[in-house]
């Protein structure tokens, strides 16, 4: 799903990516402090309305805002994903807030390359909680990894406690696409909008 806003400042459309219908769409800011940034991702997951929202970032460059990119997202990450997978990855992601008993954090990626990025993710799991705790919140997996899982037919990934409950977990919902989030409700949110 993709729609056109007016740029003013550049007197273009600015297309926004979206790869699954969302009840509502705003920037935020990405800047180079992962503070700032993450700070205010948090203020409006707490405040988005009901529903999957999108926070889609935006960079500002010589007085003109662009979408950014996946790979500037991930420096603001300052993740330890490899860079074949980075590069495996679509330029565009979707960020953003669902819906469940609260408001939840997702990320949705896309890529072209599913075994890259697949066997990537795999070997990024040990990393992925700290890498992700800017945007999922502090994960303790002392002593627990990733196992498959599977739920509702659908394979994932997931990182669970010692009770079982999940922590955190992603799943290739297709061969091009790829759902992470810290709660089953809020994966069960975004597949309805595939």
């Amino acid at each position: 799903h993709v729609f056109d806003t007016k740029d003013e400042s550049a007197g273009a459309p600015v297309t926004i990516p979206s790869f699954i219908e969302t009840e509502w769409q705003e920037t935020i800011p990405l800047t180079d402090d992962a503070a700032t940034f993450f700070t205010t991702f948090h203020e409006r997951i707490k405040g988005s309305r009901v529903g999957v929202v999108q926070l889609y970032p935006v960079v500002s460059q010589e007085g003109v805002e662009r979408l950014a990119t996946t790979q500037e997202f991930f420096d603001v990450l300052s993740s330890s994903l490899s860079e074949a997978a980075l590069r495996a990855l679509d330029t565009t992601l979707m960020i953003g807030s669902v819906t469940t008993s609260t408001n939840e954090p997702y990320i949705i990626l896309r890529t072209g390359d599913f075994d890259t990025v697949f066997s990537a993710f795999l070997m990024w799991e040990a990393l992925m909680p700290r890498d992700l705790a800017p945007v999922f919140g502090e994960i303790n997996s002392a002593n627990v990894g990733f196992s498959d899982t599977v739920w509702n037919n659908r394979s994932m990934r997931m990182l669970k406690n010692a009770e079982g409950e999940p922590l955190l977990l992603y799943s290739f919902v297709n061969q091009n696409t790829i759902v992470i989030t810290r709660s089953l409700p809020a994966f069960e949110k975004i597949l309805e909008k595939f």
